[in-house]
């Protein structure tokens, strides 16, 4: 489970997958909330997390895709609406709670593998089932990157950059950011970058130090 302190109500969030092993096409249930982190292992009462299926199939891999087409499938892309409806949700339910302005701007956000059994079973008709029976493992197959893309404009005369009525498309890389705007004027891209920040506490709730052979690290800058 990783966390993101995100200081922003409306946001574009890109989580970028990159599994140890493309080739042979692994699926991952991505799941997130914002101030609590998302819990599968029964119903609580802070509400519904966001989830999702990292590619959303299996069909969309192909042994002949390039490095750029596999990085495309293995990307989720939450838009500015879906990110802030789900933080309101998260912001109303807590308002009883005595909460730092951190804790209100933390973002969780997890995946499990899935077992072969479990592929493209989930869809806008069928979602993950809670209690999520398959609790046995923290899946650590991938390397993540998480990021804020923004698509920015300037009208001379204001005092700083805007991006209100400029849409961030989704198929959009940090390397080609695609802008749809409803106007025309001097534009510019932004992609911030977040810094992983590991959720030990959840980490070490879910491990079994009997049973599993766990190492722990901290790299400080």
């Amino acid at each position: 489970m990783y966390k993101y302190v995100i200081d922003r109500d409306e946001t574009n969030f890109v989580f970028q997958m990159k599994p140890k092993d493309m080739t042979a096409c692994p699926q991952y249930l991505v799941v997130a909330r914002h101030i609590y982190p998302p819990i599968l292992e029964f119903p609580d009462k802070n509400g519904p997390f966001f989830w999702a299926m990292v590619p959303s199939s299996t069909l969309k891999c192909n042994p002949n895709s390039t490095a750029e087409e596999l990085q495309r499938i293995y990307r989720l892309f939450i838009d500015s609406k879906t990110f802030s409806k789900f933080k309101a949700d998260a912001v109303e339910r807590s308002k009883n709670e005595r909460l730092r302005i951190d804790e209100v701007n933390t973002f969780y956000i997890g995946y499990r593998q899935l077992t072969l059994g479990e592929l493209n079973q989930y869809d806008g008709d069928t979602s993950p089932p809670v209690p999520y029976r398959f609790t046995d493992q923290i899946n650590v197959t991938a390397a993540v990157t998480a990021a804020l893309p923004a698509c920015l404009y300037f009208t001379v005369g204001d005092a700083e950059w805007a991006n209100t009525t400029c849409t961030v498309l989704p198929s959009s890389t940090p390397e080609e950011t695609l802008c749809e705007c409803n106007h025309l004027t001097s534009f510019a891209t932004q992609w911030k970058f977040l810094t992983n920040e590991m959720d030990f506490t959840y980490a070490f709730s879910k491990t079994d130090f009997q049973r599993d052979f766990t190492v722990c690290a901290t790299q400080l800058f």
